[in-house]
This record gives structure tokens, sequence and C-alpha cells, in this order.
């Protein structure tokens, strides 16, 4: 069926205030459920102990694979059967991910919230899904791809990374594009937030360097490999160092096509205005209007101060948002009208 919507909306300057989850009815909440408990796991108090495992895991592979080529036959033949089971481990649980295990009913959930979304979000955001959803999906070779605006947990709960970002999301072979409430509340942030997301899948090289560099971390133990072949111990450390940096860089790159491509297709005043939402988080701004910045403790500073070196010991997978706003600062489209085709639901 097809979401009609009106032609004009309110200002996408200020937070509209979307009927929540909790007014819906026994078929939504049903369907909240389901889509809630499809979220991959998340727990910010952990994120430290995240980094430094990547960390690990990364100097873990280099070695692993320069010990392939130096150590002895017993010690060669361990390191690559550690390499092997990394990728093993990592690619099951890949394929578990987007198994096809319980996509009837993601499917059918995923369709009830489409229905109620015009009661949550703004028409303008609801015009931005229309515009690339069909984008996302037919890049992932499916025939649609369904949106997901994951709430917050409300006024007696901090906010997630959930209900306050864009990701995108394969369980049960479903495309999941998830836009956080408060995102979802401003059309032009949510149009630039989808914009970006649709530019993860149009290119499919960034995927490539996701799955060498985050995700099977092939590219680590390659690095290894390669630079002790050319060099020994000393050319294994400097093969991670230079796959540590490029492959950042083609992250950053990627990162910034998806900027582009969002001030290509919604005009570089709405991109300005989602820079400057990610800045408020940033900065430690609530993203739930009306509400008061978190109270400030002896232990933020420092744990805030540890978190930024981790992230920049591992290499942050997106550039500084300063250069964010350099480099997307070029001519665009001025931007886009409000009113837009509504959004399709295919059942």
């Amino acid at each position: 069926m097809t979401m009609s919507q009106p032609a004009a909306v309110p200002a996408s300057g200020e937070e509209q205030s979307p009927a929540g989850p909790a007014a819906a009815g026994p078929a939504e909440a049903e369907a909240e459920r389901v889509l809630a408990a499809m979220l991959p796991p998340f727990d910010a108090g952990k994120m430290p102990a995240a980094l430094a495992v990547r960390l690990v895991l990364a100097a873990g592979l280099v070695t692993a694979g320069a010990g392939v080529v130096l150590s002895g036959p017993v010690m060669a033949w361990l390191c690559l059967a550690g390499i092997a089971g990394w990728l093993c481990q990592a690619g099951v649980q890949m394929r578990k991910e987007a198994g096809q295990a319980g996509a009837g009913e993601l499917a059918r959930a995923a369709a009830v919230h489409a229905a109620v979304l015009p009661g949550r979000v703004p028409a303008g955001t609801l015009a931005a899904a229309g515009r690339h959803l069909p984008a996302i999906a037919a890049a992932r070779r499916r025939d649609r791809a369904w949106l997901y605006v994951a709430p917050c947990p409300g006024p007696d709960a901090p906010c997630t990374v959930f209900c306050t970002t864009p990701a995108t999301w394969t369980p049960g072979g479903q495309v999941m594009v998830i836009l956080g409430e408060h995102p979802a509340a401003l059309p032009d942030v949510a149009a630039s937030a989808l914009a970006h997301e649709a530019g993860h899948h149009a290119y499919r090289w960034l995927w490539q360097v996701h799955y060498a560099r985050t995700t099977l971390n092939w590219g680590w133990a390659a690095a290894g490999l390669a630079g002790a072949a050319a060099g020994g111990w000393p050319g294994a450390a400097i093969a991670g160092a230079v796959f540590w940096a490029v492959s950042l860089l083609a992250l950053w790159a990627g990162e910034t096509s998806c900027d582009l491509r969002a001030v290509r297709t919604e005009g570089y005043p709405a991109v300005q205005v989602g820079f400057g939402y990610i800045a408020g988080l940033l900065a430690g701004h609530p993203a739930r209007p009306g509400t008061p910045p978190p109270a400030p403790s002896r232990s933020r500073t420092p744990r805030k101060a540890v978190l930024t070196l981790l992230d920049w010991a591992n290499g942050p997978a997106h550039p500084p948002l300063r250069l964010r706003r350099a480099l997307g600062a070029r001519p665009g489209p001025p931007g886009r009208a409000r009113a837009g085709p509504g959004l399709q639901v295919n059942r």
C-alpha cells in the first residue's frame, strides 16, 4: 500500500513530538517487541574493553601472519590454524546474523511498523525514506528495505545509540534501516542520514574494506604475512602500520563519498543540519529536547580521554567532523521541497 502524506510539514529545525510506541495498539506493540529484539547488543559501558580487544586482535593477527613465515613448522601451522579458526568463527557469525531464521516474523512486524509511521514521524522523514530505501534495497539485491524508527527508552532512562543515530542491520535476511527516534523527528537530519546510509550500500568496495579491517580482519593477517616475507619481524610491523593507515584512509574516503552523495541528493543545507546534530551528540548535548545534560563526574573526563585514545589507536571509522564539513562544502543542490513521493510499503 501507499502511505499518503500532506503537502506541507512542520519546519525541520525543531524536533517534532511523534506518538511513541507506548500509545500503540496490541498489534503495533507486538511488532515493536519483535523489531526491538532484532537489534544487535550494545553496551556503552563496555566500549573501552571492546576497543581494547580489537587492538589486541589486530596485533595478534599481524603476529600470527608473520609467524606463518618466520616460525618453525609446528608454530607456523599453529599460527595458520589460529588465523583459519578466527576467519571461520567470524564468517559463521556473519552468516548467522544474515540468516533466514525468523524472516517471516520480521517482515510482518516491519509491515505493521511501517503502517503506523505516519503518526510517529514527520512527512518529510517518510518522503526521505521513500527516496532512499528503494536504492538500499536494490544495492542489497532485495525487493524492499524496511525502516525501523527505534524508540527512545523514555524520560527516566538515558538515550541509547539506537535512538540517536542511523544504522543498517540485516537480521533474518531482511534489510532493516534503523533510524533513531530523535533524528527521525528532524526531517533534514533524517534525510541526510538516510542518504548517507544509502551510500554505504551504493559503494560496495567500502564493505570490502570493513571486512578486511574490522569484521573478518583478514587484512591484518595478510599484512603480517606479506611484511614478514619481505623483511622479517620489522617488515611485519611496518606492514601492519601501513595497512592501518591505508585501510583507514580508504574508510574515510568511503565515508566522505557517502557525505557527498547526501549533498547531491538532499542538498548542502540538509547535510549541514545533519552535521550540526552530530556535533551536538559529540558535545554531550542530550538528544531528547528538554532534558538536562549528563551530570559531571570525576570519572567522566578520564573515561572520555581513554575512549578517545583507544578510538584513535584503532582508527575511527569516520573522519573528524570538522574535516567532514570541509570536504562536503562544495556546491550542490540547494535542498528539496518538503513534499515528496509517499513511502511504498510492500506486503
